[in-house]
């Protein structure tokens, strides 16, 4: 998985290996330290190959939602924007509740759009403290 990095030289993508296999707080952890490292900088040649999948996100930046780019020879990057208290309905209640926007970009001719639907499905049953 590709992590989009903002430095003062511009845009980079950091990989983290095997983040499939790692537990949240880790992955955690490890995408905290490489961004840090591209701020400064300091990474190593083996951060920078293509990843499958890139993250982006901008809720930094107080965005909310963003169409991303798939990079090649990336085939996939998943936006992530700002999450924002919203009123939403449940069990025919409004009520608050905290929302964040997901757009996956694919390159067809690598992925096809129903694993991508798929994945975002997945994304969402975890969100929502289901099964994955």
């Amino acid at each position: 998985v590709g992590v989009a990095v903002h430095t003062d030289e511009g845009l980079v993508v950091t990989v983290l290996d095997d983040a499939g296999t790692l537990p949240i707080d880790t992955i955690s952890t490890r995408i905290r330290e490489k961004a840090e490292r591209a701020r400064r900088g300091a990474l190593k040649p083996e951060d920078l190959k293509p990843a499958s999948l890139t993250v982006t996100n901008l809720g930094m930046f107080d965005v909310t939602r963003f169409v991303p780019v798939v990079n090649h020879p990336e085939c996939s990057i998943l936006a992530v924007g700002k999450v924002v208290e919203t009123v939403v309905v449940a069990d025919g209640w409004m009520k608050g509740a905290p929302v964040v926007a997901f757009n996956l970009a694919v390159d067809h001719r690598a992925i096809d759009g129903g694993y991508a639907a798929q994945f975002l499905s997945r994304i969402k049953a975890i969100l929502e403290g289901g099964e994955y």
